[in-house]
């Protein structure tokens, strides 16, 4: 149990500092832009067009990184990862001009997608049986808590010091970041007089047994796309649109925003999440996680009083406390020990995916419909997963009860 809290420290730890530097790029990049010289009317194109190439990779990054982490081991993968996202991220504040970026940007995307399955692969081997959904709730806790304090952090430091000067800092901090990451595995390796690595395994035999996983689990084929609707989908169209719907039942301009803020608050209580479904099943708790986003999400349609968006988002954020950590951990517990960072990469792969398609569809209808009409589509599509979930499961567990 020493070695899983460390594990889930360190993690919590490592996480919350690298995901931090990745959330506060989006804030910081029109300024740092126009700060290398590009004129105030382009600057928003060129920063969104260096974003978007790491959104791109935000899909692609995991794929990779999931295949090193199956046969380099977690460790030597999220350590790597941290290390030259640290360097890039320090050499950004060197660029010499803005063209330089669009490679950064790529870099910096796939070593956080190396930092992230990896992280996620050493959790779930970490963790006791019975124990995967805390473990896999020890990651929520990092992440969230990282993308919510990125932004706050940037903004601090740079209205003080200076936008170059707030680069300096997250380059620094994700640097120790994985220095303690290195030092947190040289501490389990005491304990376990093994390094923690995955052996390479036959590529035959990772080929026939991936597709043997594949077809024979449609649970985890299930849970991937899942990830898709509800993590990227879902907080993409509502995160990018909430503050809108705020404005037009009669909140001032960052009000709605205040409700985003409220979910983020929930990620402190991942583990409590993973927990409750190492307690009670991790189909189950993720079904319940289910429902409550639908109806958090999903129920700002029907509202017409803008007060009740607070409530909902909190219902939304402990939707996610059962559905996150729940359905990392339920991947991890039928994929085989060679083939859990390429199954986790897929569940990275397909919230990235997701995002750019939510963010995109979202704002169509928010554009050539009404802001009610991005949350209707959520609600809708909640609604149809839930009951999709139910089938899935169902068939699911007769199956196993069949082959027992």
């Amino acid at each position: 149990m020493k070695k899983f809290l460390l594990r889930g420290i360190g993690g919590i730890f490592i996480l919350a500092i690298i995901r931090a530097s990745a959330a506060a790029i989006p804030p910081l990049n029109n300024a740092f832009v126009r700060y290398l010289g590009v004129a105030d009317e382009i600057a928003p194109a060129i920063s969104g067009t260096i974003l978007a190439l790491g959104y791109i990779f935000a899909v692609i990054g995991p794929l990779v990184a999931g295949r090193i982490t199956d046969t380099k081991g977690p460790t030597r993968t999220f350590l790597t990862g941290g290390l030259v996202f640290a360097v890039f991220f320090m050499l950004w504040t060197y660029a010499p001009v803005y063209q330089i970026l669009y490679l950064y940007r790529i870099i910096l995307a796939l070593a956080s997608a190396a930092v992230f399955v990896g992280l996620q692969a050493f959790l779930l081997e970490g963790a006791p049986e019975g124990k995967k959904g805390m473990g896999m709730g020890f990651y929520g806790l990092g992440f969230g808590v990282g993308a919510a304090i990125g932004p706050m952090l940037a903004f601090i430091v740079v209205p003080r010091f200076g936008i170059v000067q707030a680069y300096y800092v997250l380059a620094i901090a994700s640097l120790a970041a994985t220095i303690i990451g290195f030092i947190t595995v040289q501490i389990i390796k005491r304990f376990d007089k093994v390094d923690v690595v995955v052996k390479e395994t036959e590529p035959e035999q990772r080929k026939e047994s991936f597709w043997k996983i594949i077809t024979s689990q449609p649970l985890i084929v299930y849970l991937i796309v899942l990830a898709a609707i509800f993590v990227g989908i879902n907080n993409a169209a509502v995160f990018a649109n909430v503050d809108d719907l705020g404005v037009s039942l009669g909140l001032e301009v960052g009000g709605g925003t205040a409700g985003v803020a409220i979910f983020a608050l929930f990620s402190f209580a991942m583990p409590l999440g993973g927990g409750l479904g190492d307690r009670f099943g991790s189909a189950k708790t993720m079904l319940l996680g289910i429902v409550m986003l639908t109806i958090g999400f999903g129920g700002l349609a029907f509202i017409g009083n803008a007060t009740l968006i607070y409530p909902l988002m909190a219902v939304a954020g402990i939707g996610g406390i059962f559905f996150t950590p729940n359905s990392m951990s339920l991947i991890g517990s039928y994929a085989p020990i060679h083939l859990k960072g390429t199954l986790l990469s897929y569940l990275q792969g397909a919230v990235g995916l997701g995002s750019a398609v939510g963010a995109t569809v979202g704002g169509m209808l928010h554009s050539y419909i009404n802001v009610q009409a991005t949350f209707m589509a959520v609600f809708i599509a909640g609604f149809i997963a839930s009951i999709v979930a139910v089938f899935v499961m169902n068939k699911h567990k007769k199956t196993a009860t069949a082959s027992s």
